[in-house]
Formats: C-alpha cells, structure tokens, sequence
C-alpha cells in the first residue's frame, strides 16, 4: 500500500466538501422552508401574547408624529423626542425580560436594541421598529427548532447527521493508508447521506496513471 499523495487528498477533500455542503444546502432550505411556514403560523399568537401589536402600533404613531415636528420648534422635536425614547426603552426592557425570564440566551437569542443613534444631529430620531418583528421571528424560529429536536424532525436529523457524516469521511481520508481503501470508506458516507455518487481511483485519469507507475 501507497501513502496518499497530496493532490490525491487535496483532491478527495474537495470532492468531501462539495459534495457533502450541496447535499446538506439542498436538505436545510427543505428545512427552513417547513420551518418558515411554521413560523408565520405561530408569529401572529407570539406577539399577541407578549401584547406587542398594540406596543408597536403606538409607538408607530408616536414616531409619525415625532417626525412631522422636523419642521417645527425645536424645544417641541426635543420633548417629542423624549417622551419618544422613552417609551422604546420600556419596550426594550418589556421584551428583554421575556427573553431573561424564559432563558432564550441558550437558544442564541439577545437583547433587543430598537434605539438607534443618528448619523448627524441634523437626522431626526427614528427607532428602528422593524427589528420587533426580526426579534420575535427569532424567537420562534428558536422554539421551533427546539420542538423539532425533541420530536425528532426528520429534516432536522438529517441535517445534523449530513454535518457528521461529513466528518467521518474527512476522518477517514485523514487516517487512510492507501486511497483505494479510504474512497471505499467514503463511498459508504456518501451512501449513508443520500448523496449519489462518488468518484473512484480509476475515475480520475491522472491519479490513476500515476497509481499504475507507483506499483509498476
């Protein structure tokens, strides 16, 4: 047996990654499909819950009006834009205490920050409400995710055992003593993951021949 030569393990790592990334691309956006369907369906009832559709639409009117003051005095924009701030921190703390009390940090969800500094002073005050709306569809899509491990979503494992066969065939690529026998090994994870085919010694013409004068 022949130790694998560079090109050839360059080679095979490239075909690892490819192969393994397209199969695991094509698997997630059938996930986050069914996982973004899911979401719409539980988004209305979240904000409802939390009581932030009537937080927002307040705070919408608020920000209108604040932004049709631009024009008037400046001791009115500079009240406005208190009483302003003042009710988006509140905001913030309501939802961040949610997100404290529920302990969503282990699901790699943060402190919501709606304020937003301007560029120049000249720039009226804007909060950027939007990100409510990104918050609480993080939220979801966080919970989601979580009913998806305990019920055993079939997508969900198939994603995460893609990303582990992926490493066991580098493994065996790594530790492999002759490439024949490693591609044997990595043709059955490629197997395993659905992914269709994998290319032999004998399907790389180059590697091949200089297989054929290593033995000669």
């Amino acid at each position: 047996m022949k130790p694998i030569r560079v090109v050839e393990m360059d080679f095979q790592l490239n075909q690892i990654h490819s192969r393994f990334n397209n199969r695991s691309e094509k698997v997630e956006f059938m996930y986050n499909k069914d996982l973004q369907a899911r979401v719409e369906r539980v988004l209305p009832k979240f904000k409802k819950a939390l009581g932030l559709n009537k937080d927002i639409t307040e705070l919408e009117v608020e920000r209108k009006k604040h932004l049709d003051l631009i024009h008037g005095h400046t001791r009115q924009v500079e009240d406005s834009e208190t009483a302003l701030r003042e009710k988006v921190k509140k905001l913030e703390s309501k939802i961040n205490s949610y997100r404290t009390e529920n302990e969503l940090s282990s699901m790699g969800i943060y402190d919501i920050e709606i304020e937003t500094s301007r560029y120049r002073d000249s720039e009226p005050y804007s909060p950027s409400l939007h990100r409510v709306d990104e918050w609480c569809i993080s939220v979801c899509q966080a919970i989601q995710k979580a009913k998806d491990k305990e019920t055993g979503n079939e997508l969900a494992i198939q994603i995460e055992h893609i990303r582990e066969l992926k490493e066991l065939a580098k493994s065996y690529l790594y530790e492999g003593n002759d490439l024949s026998g490693a591609c044997e090994k990595i043709e059955a994870c490629y197997q395993r993951a659905g992914i269709r085919t994998i290319n032999s010694v004998s399907d790389v013409p180059m590697l091949a021949i200089g297989n054929e004068s290593d033995s000669a």
